[in-house]
């Protein structure tokens, strides 16, 4: 797989100065084989990592056709995304398109840092998202009980849990706040 470092793509420069307009006209264009789009968006670091806006985010997923075109690897810096700025819609997008298994699988896996999706979420006060995730994982019958366990247990670089990072929010993660002491409680 070529890396990003290797003459970014055209892609690459319309998200890192938000042309996200711009960056769906590209995707959809006749003058460019889709192959060669789709390669763009694969590569070790994806231009698609770098799109904050959650509309846009699902236009240009839905002009290539979903998730199905994406790496795994692409797919988890993508899911990474919608985590650390609250893209909810994306998310749901996300949902529909890969199994409950699937979720959690992107969920517990950790960036370069050790933090995994669902604490990026957590930490980013990404509300939507975190709740959707919470009540995905932890209310699914198919999420067996020691994966949720390790969600809860799960620490960030500075030994915080998920539950000790939406304490520390205070107020603007209340309701996960509720719904993971309920999930606590239960499970204890």
């Amino acid at each position: 797989m070529p890396s990003s470092s290797d003459n970014e793509p055209l892609l690459f420069y319309c998200a890192k100065g938000r042309h996200y307009v711009l960056f769906q006209r590209i995707c959809v264009t006749q003058c460019l084989p889709q192959k060669n789009i789709i390669q763009s968006l694969n590569l070790e670091r994806s231009p698609l990592c770098l799109i904050t806006d959650d509309a846009s985010m699902c236009k240009i997923l839905n002009c290539i056709g979903g998730l199905s075109p994406l790496t795994t690897e692409t797919k988890q810096q993508v899911f990474n995304t919608i985590c650390k700025h609250n893209l909810h819609k994306t998310l749901e997008l996300f949902q529909y398109s890969t199994s409950t298994k699937e979720i959690n699988s992107y969920a517990k896996c950790k960036d370069a840092k050790g933090v995994s999706a669902l604490l990026m979420a957590a930490i980013s006060s990404s509300d939507k998202v975190l709740l959707t995730l919470i009540s995905s994982i932890f209310l699914s019958e198919l999420c067996p009980r020691e994966e949720k366990d390790q969600h809860l247990h799960d620490k960030d670089q500075n030994g915080r849990t998920l539950m000790n990072i939406v304490i520390a929010h205070g107020e603007s993660l209340t309701f996960a706040k509720e719904l993971l002491l309920k999930i606590g409680n239960v499970h204890f």
